[in-house]
C-alpha cells in the first residue's frame, strides 16, 4: 500500500481507485524528484519543514525522503517535488541527526 494512502477512507470503490491513481502519480513525481536531486549531488533530502532552522541553519533529518549517507560537506536538498528545492552543503554535525549547514541555492527542478 502507498504511504500516500495510509489511513484513507473512500465512501466507494470508485473513490478509492481515483486516489490510489493520484497516489501513483505522486509517488512517481516523488521518485523522478529524487533522481534529480542525486543528479545534481545530494546525498540526502528532506522536507523543508519544521526540522529545519533557517535562522540558525541547522536541520534535524528526522525523515528524509532518501538518505545515501550524507556526511560533513555533502549537499542536502530541502524541499519536495511540488514546490522549490534548495540545495545546503551539511557542515559540523551537532546531534546523532543534526546537522549545520549553508545554503547553496536552489536546485533545478520543474515545479508541478
Amino acid at each position: 500500500m502507498s504511504d500516500y494512502l495510509k489511513g484513507l477512507t473512500c465512501r466507494s470503490s470508485a473513490d478509492y481507485a481515483l486516489a490510489a491513481e493520484v497516489a501513483r502519480q505522486m509517488e512517481r513525481e516523488e521518485q523522478e524528484w529524487i533522481a534529480s536531486m542525486r543528479a545534481q549531488g545530494a546525498k540526502a533530502s528532506h522536507p523543508n519543514d519544521g526540522w529545519v532552522n533557517r535562522e540558525e541553519r541547522s536541520l534535524i533529518l528526522c525523515y528524509p525522503q532518501f538518505d545515501d549517507g550524507a556526511d560533513v560537506g555533502d549537499l542536502v536538498a530541502l524541499g519536495d517535488p511540488w514546490g522549490k528545492a534548495w540545495l545546503v552543503q551539511l557542515g559540523k554535525k551537532i546531534g546523532s541527526r543534526e546537522w549545520e549547514f549553508e545554503m547553496i541555492g536552489l536546485a533545478q527542478w520543474d515545479e508541478r
